[in-house]
């Protein structure tokens, strides 16, 4: 999502110049602007993605916990009966 070079020739008999025109400034707004709102939209599914991320991992140590003392209760059910 880069600029598009534009160039524009000047020719003479002696010699040959190459200009960058650049785009104009209302194209240089949007382009600006649509950089800014993709990176904010990247930044947010990033910090979503770690936000899972850590969701997923107290998950993963919650439910260790759990069977942990799910096997527990179980081991002292049977010695009861």
């Amino acid at each position: 999502m880069g600029f598009v070079t534009e160039t524009a020739s000047i020719v003479s008999t002696a010699t040959r110049f190459n200009i960058f025109t650049g785009p104009t400034p209302a194209r240089a707004r949007v382009i600006y602007s649509r950089r800014a709102l993709l990176g904010g939209a990247r930044r947010s599914l990033l910090r979503e993605a770690r936000y899972s991320r850590r969701l997923e991992e107290e998950v993963n140590a919650r439910t260790r916990e759990l069977a942990g003392r799910s096997a527990e209760l179980e081991r002292l059910s049977t010695r009861l009966k």
